[in-house]
């Protein structure tokens, strides 16, 4: 936070010992702006598809976690250890990536000090021809190493307001959704419950405001059923049998208006 402040200080000192040099050097820094530019894009990236990547993990280990006595039963442990070791590949990849971006973003900027203190120099003596004092350049070296600090906490800063950035994102699509309509009560009436000539699909395709929703589970590909007629008598034990994946949770969600 106080950057800034140290970094506007450590300029003035400088300007009393170089002269307009010194702004010479600290210019230097414009340069990697654009390149400051390119790489806050290219973090923004691999922190959205490193979450993306996380979320599918979590939710697939959420969907073994609780149906880990079917998979025992119906022996499919090595199908789903496969899927699962797929999701950490990729997550895994864009961590790596992660890594990569926010190592060569800080030796970018930690090399930035250095190369702002030789400029400075090579202009005060070559260009100016002014004769650089021992006291004058050990005085402004002392400077530009109390300047480093605050320049090496600015890349650093950057990249946690990024990655704040991407979460505010996150939680702003989650928290724009649909707002679930409730199901209303069923009167005094013995009326049974039924579904008729209905679609019904995953994730949904809502007007207005959100898309689809945007929970961790959310397919890529619609799921849908279609024309789907059923009915359950009222004081009766019905059951919905199927495989996985036929359909059967998606049409409970969907009498509950979810």
């Amino acid at each position: 936070a106080d950057s800034p402040i140290e970094i506007i200080i450590g300029t003035i000192f400088l300007y009393k010992l170089l002269g307009v040099s010194c702004f010479i050097g600290l210019a230097v820094t414009c340069i990697f702006l654009p390149l400051n530019h390119f790489a806050s894009k290219v973090v923004v990236v691999a922190q959205n598809n490193l979450m993306e990547a996380r979320d599918q993990r979590v939710a697939l280990m959420n969907e073994v976690l609780g149906a880990i006595r079917m998979l025992k039963f119906m022996a499919w442990e090595r199908s789903f250890e496969s899927r699962i070791l797929k999701v950490r590949e990729r997550e895994l990849k864009y961590q790596r990536l992660n890594y990569i971006i926010e190592t060569l973003f800080n030796s970018i900027w930690n090399a930035s000090p250095l190369l702002v203190t030789l400029v400075s120099f090579w202009h005060y003596t070559v260009i100016r021809g002014q004769v650089l004092h021992p006291s004058i350049a050990f005085t402004s070296i002392s400077v530009f190493n109390e300047l480093k600090f605050a320049l090496n906490a600015l890349p650093e800063t950057l990249i946690n307001v990024l990655q704040g950035v991407v979460s505010i994102r996150r939680i702003e699509k989650y928290l724009g959704t649909a707002e679930v309509q409730p199901v209303p009560a069923l009167d005094g009436e013995q009326r049974p419950i039924q579904i008729q000539n209905a679609t019904i699909s995953w994730p949904q395709e809502r007007s207005g405001g959100s898309s689809a929703s945007s929970a961790a589970s959310t397919p890529r590909r619609k799921f849908s059923l279609i024309d789907v007629t059923v009915e359950f008598p009222r004081g009766e034990l019905s059951l919905i049998c199927g495989k996985l994946g036929s359909g059967k949770t998606l049409l409970l969600l969907a009498m509950l208006g979810e």
